[in-house]
């Protein structure tokens, strides 16, 4: 604003005390006087500017261009500090609750920053993961992804309603701090709030997202310990699947049960494949994923698992000279990966795919009549390996010499045929002991040992362990 020291009505100082009381715009003043009052108030009041008359056009120009300038950079500055602080507080929130403050720190910096939860006589840490980003159909661009998840942010916002704290912990995960002033706050009022946090993302914004509840605490410092639990308890969502609410109070903090590679489950589902039967092939995957959600099993072990799939898969194709490259990356695609899917079905359902692309490269391929009797081989250990099998029965139900049988088996399989049934019969014994309570007499009988002895000692060389010894690790594991 621009303005003489006198002027009829109000004069240019008694102006800029009156505009003082609500702005702070520059204001430049010309007057033919030079009085030092003048000059006093004009400094208390912020003047940019005291010109005396007459005023040359170049120099209130340069003046002009000073002033815009200096207003472009405060106004950068304004915005600066306003996507900053969302940034350093999102940075602040996310170490505490990680456990990367000390106690001090904590103190201090929320201070500084205003956050004023620190009389609250309860706190509960929520993880919500955003679903639709893993998806191998998703193909949103970067913007609408960014898009999205501010909508997402000013909703969750908006219904927290100043009793809690939003931060961002990863392109795909929002952290929740709630707070509670009274004594009372019930596990049931935060799974209530989830829910509506999860119904209105639903509405509003349209995203699926799973939400990970941890443990109610009682103190600043033991946040870390809540996020902890809202961490791990998201975890199952591995299992669970996508668009849930999952809370500590839904899993009791039961050891989980760790279990061994299952090898008898990965060698019937290459023999399935092996055997191009698309039926066996299903039962068997649908058997392998049921132990490891009965189990629970570690999503670690439970990817090692198909891993081992996957090579023994890569394995088939090679040896029948298939171009492995074209089968395992550019059919199926995003094969590097398919392994950070966060749900069992999904994992499970690229495997079977993979299953599937492999029995249709065999079905193109004419199967050799050693191939053929290996085949034949294999499916009647796997149906009589409870029986008191041998190379030399099985030789006279294919009408093959035992000797010329026994190495047909090693040069397609690459190990004899004593090895593999005895493979067979103790992974079967694996099985029943972690996933029955059955006696070990009853186990060795069902494997094809009518002496216990005898079954101990090939158990103990198989495995490294006694059955007893085997079973109770896996107990404690």
């Amino acid at each position: 604003m621009i303005t003489d020291i006198r002027m009829p009505g109000i004069n240019g100082l008694e102006l800029l005390v009156e505009i003082r009381k609500f702005t702070n715009i520059p204001v430049i003043i010309m007057s033919g006087y030079q009085e030092i009052d003048y000059l006093k108030t004009c400094l208390k009041y912020g003047v940019k500017d005291y010109l005396l008359k007459p005023v040359e056009e170049e120099d209130l120009s340069k003046l002009l261009v000073n002033i815009r300038n200096e207003i472009t950079h405060e106004n950068m500055l304004n915005r600066q500090l306003h996507y900053g602080i969302p940034a350093i507080t999102d940075q602040l929130m996310k170490k505490w609750t990680q456990g990367l403050l000390r106690e001090e720190e904590v103190n201090d910096r929320f201070s500084l920053f205003g956050i004023d939860i620190q009389d609250c006589a309860q706190i509960c840490c929520l993880i919500i993961e955003f679903d639709f980003m893993e998806d191998t159909k998703f193909d949103q661009t970067n913007f609408e992804i960014q898009t999205k998840r501010f909508a997402a942010r000013n909703v969750i916002e908006e219904l927290m309603d100043g009793h809690g704290h939003l931060f961002e912990i990863s392109d795909e995960r929002f952290g929740v701090v709630l707070f509670h002033t009274s004594e009372v706050w019930h596990d049931t009022d935060i799974f209530g709030k989830a829910e509506e946090i999860m119904m209105f993302i639903e509405k509003c914004v349209k995203v699926p997202i799973t939400i990970g509840i941890g443990s109610i605490v009682n103190s600043l410092h033991d946040a870390p310990k809540s996020y902890a639990v809202a961490e791990k308890i998201l975890e199952r969502r591995f299992f669970l699947g996508s668009k849930t609410i999952l809370s500590a109070t839904q899993f009791p903090d039961d050891p989980e049960k760790l279990k061994p590679l299952e090898t008898q489950g990965v060698l019937s589902i290459i023999d399935s494949v092996k055997e191009q039967n698309k039926d066996a092939l299903s039962f068997n995957i649908k058997k392998q994923k049921e132990q490891f959600l009965n189990a629970e099993t570690p999503k670690s072990l439970v990817q090692s698992t198909v891993v081992e799939i996957l090579v023994q898969l890569l394995r088939v194709v090679q040896e029948r000279g298939g171009d492995d490259d074209q089968i395992f990356e550019l059919d199926l695609g995003n094969y590097k990966n398919f392994l950070q899917y966060k749900e069992l079905d999904l994992l499970f359902k690229h495997v079977e795919d993979k299953c599937l692309v492999v029995i249709q490269f065999l079905s193109q391929q004419k199967p050799s009549q050693p191939v053929k009797m290996v085949l034949t081989v294999k499916q009647i250990v796997e149906k009589q390996f409870g029986s008191n099998l041998s190379l030399k029965q099985i030789a006279e139900q294919v009408h093959l010499h035992p000797v010329y049988l026994g190495k047909l088996f090693k040069a397609e399989e690459g190990i004899s045929f004593n090895d593999y049934l005895l493979k067979i019969r103790m992974e079967k014994a694996k099985e029943l002991l972690l996933y029955t309570d059955k006696k070990v007499y009853e186990i060795a009988q069902e494997v094809g040992y009518q002496e216990l002895d005898w079954f101990y000692k090939k158990f103990k060389e198989y495995t490294g362990v006694s059955t007893s010894e085997y079973r109770t690790n896996a107990n404690i594991n």
